[in-house]
Parts: C-alpha cells; sequence; structure tokens
C-alpha cells in the first residue's frame, strides 16, 4: 500500500514535470535600482501602501559587540528598489526611521524577526504594521525542510538562480563560536572595494524586489487579503 501511494506520487510529479513543457521559461522584468549616496530624503517621497526591506549585516544577532547593519533596501515596488549604506549618524538615518515607523505603509520581509530583532537593537526603532513575511508564507505553501530560504523560493518561483555568488563569500559568518550565531563575518571587507560594494548594494536592492515578487505571488496562490487598520 505505501508502495502504491509512493508510486502514485511520483506519477503525479512526472505528469506535472511533462506538462511543463510545453509552458515558456518565465520572463522576468530586470529590477530597476536607485542607489542613494548621503541623502536618504528620497524614502520621504515614497508613496507606496506596502514596501519591502531588506538588510546585510555583518552577522546573525545584532546584540554582540561590533555588530551593524552595512546596507539596507527598500522595494517600494515589485520592480524598483532604493539602497545605500547605512548611515553612521541617527539624523541622517532618519528618512528612513520614519518610513519604519510609518503605520500608514505595510512592511514586508523574508523571514521578519530578523530585520525586526536588527531594527531594534541596532537602531533602536519599533517597526509598525507589519504586514507580510515570505519566509512563513514559503512553510505554510510547502512546509518540506530546506526549501524556504529566499533564493530557493526566488528560482522555483521565477527561474533565476545565482544571483548570491559574487558576494556570498564575504556574508557568510567565519569566527567558530559556540553556536555561530555571533560571528562576525567578513562582509566589512567588501567596503574597501568599489566593485563589490556595488555589488552588494546591487544584491542587496535584488533580495527587496524579488521578496515583494514572491509576496505577491503567495498572497495570490493563498488568496490573502489585507486586514483593514
Amino acid at each position: 500500500e505505501q508502495d502504491m501511494s509512493i508510486k502514485l506520487i511520483w506519477m503525479d510529479d512526472l505528469k506535472r514535470a511533462i506538462d511543463l513543457v510545453t509552458v515558456g521559461v518565465p520572463k522576468n522584468k530586470e529590477p530597476q535600482i536607485t542607489v542613494l549616496q548621503d541623502d536618504l530624503s528620497p524614502l520621504n517621497a515614497i508613496h507606496s501602501d506596502l514596501i519591502a526591506f531588506d538588510y546585510e549585516t555583518t552577522g546573525i544577532k545584532p546584540q554582540a559587540k561590533g555588530h551593524r547593519i552595512i546596507c539596507v533596501s527598500v522595494a517600494d515596488t515589485p520592480n524598483h528598489a532604493f539602497v545605500f549604506l547605512m548611515p553612521k549618524q541617527r539624523e541622517n538615518r532618519q528618512p528612513f526611521l520614519d518610513l519604519l515607523g510609518n503605520n500608514l505603509v505595510g512592511k514586508m520581509a523574508h523571514n521578519a524577526k530578523y530585520e525586526d530583532t536588527w531594527t531594534a537593537v541596532r537602531l533602536r526603532q519599533n517597526i509598525q504594521n507589519w504586514t507580510f513575511d515570505t519566509m512563513l508564507a514559503s512553510h505554510l505553501l510547502d512546509n518540506r525542510p530546506g526549501i524556504t530560504g529566499l533564493k530557493f523560493q526566488v528560482y522555483i518561483n521565477f527561474g533565476i538562480i545565482d544571483y548570491d555568488s559574487e558576494v556570498a563569500p564575504y556574508i557568510k559568518s567565519t569566527d567558530d563560536d559556540s553556536d555561530g550565531s555571533n560571528s562576525i563575518n567578513n562582509i566589512h571587507t567588501v567596503l574597501k572595494s568599489k566593485q563589490l560594494t556595488d555589488k552588494l548594494l546591487e544584491y542587496c536592492a535584488r533580495d527587496a524586489i524579488y521578496t515583494y515578487r514572491l509576496a505577491l505571488k503567495q498572497q495570490k496562490i493563498m488568496d490573502f487579503t489585507f486586514l483593514p487598520f
């Protein structure tokens, strides 16, 4: 009986694979990326009621000494994102902090607890109006282990692969502590090279844009409706 169940699942998967032969390769619009330098005031002009954002940081947990947010991306549409290196002074960060604190703008992220924790600890800012978490949605749609990461979800949903290869070695923790959660990665070395910094900013921006696109697709699949505030 178990063998028959496995065979039926296998046949169903095979049929779906054959059906896809006639389906064209997904065509994805190339993202538009606006790199902000020292002035974050363009964030004040965001009129979207929904954004996705992403951090690249020095590690996993923000509590340990020396950790900081290196760069930030804010996607205000599925095709456009602002990206910038995190200013060192709070007054220069203010447009971004105001956006996070604006309860009229819904916030989305992939594994939102990560951005939420880093924001609270390192920016001393509470995020208002968390609306959607694409990692949680991935678990709800298919809870098999190892497939809910953003890169894998982007690949299976949009056919986009390997957009992180140039920066991946720099954003993985290297220190050997008890659980790896407080390790410092090598992202700071990227900032010594303009070419690598540009690659990091592009990667960060794509994370936010693909999170936005994934959220819209998941919401359609789940027939998800935002509740009124």
